[in-house]
């Protein structure tokens, strides 16, 4: 994270005419956001992962843009055009589809039909 601060300041200085807030309010929305929407949630992600399956982690990572989409949605008013759309969704549904096990999922039906016919009396 250091390393990517640094190397935007001097890029920011190399191509760009930065400017320093003047007002207070905005330096208090500037600490907050690098505080804890960045730093915390750098430092407790790792920590809180670390405590879930593989499979769990891929999907909670993969559905980062999902959830940055909606809030860019919903308080920004970004709209996507249709291929963005298809092309987050082709993502998401690949990502299932292969943290899915469909052989363990398949005998796991299996299992509960034969349970409830053999709970009724139907079948053995």
């Amino acid at each position: 994270m250091g390393v990517v601060g640094v190397l935007s300041l001097i890029f920011a200085l190399a191509f760009e005419m930065p400017a320093m807030p003047s007002l207070p309010h905005i330096w208090i929305t500037v600490l907050f956001l690098a505080l804890f929407c960045t730093g915390f949630a750098l430092v407790i992600q790792p920590v809180a992962l670390k405590y879930t399956t593989d499979g769990h982690v891929a999907i909670i990572l993969a559905m980062e843009p999902l959830f940055a989409g909606f809030v860019a949605y919903f308080i920004a008013g970004e709209v996507l055009s249709k291929r963005s759309y298809l092309g987050a969704a082709l993502m998401i549904i690949s990502i299932f589809i292969m943290e899915i096990d469909f052989k363990g999922l398949k005998e796991r039906i299996h299992k509960n039909r034969l349970g409830e016919t053999h709970c009724t009396g139907e079948k053995e």
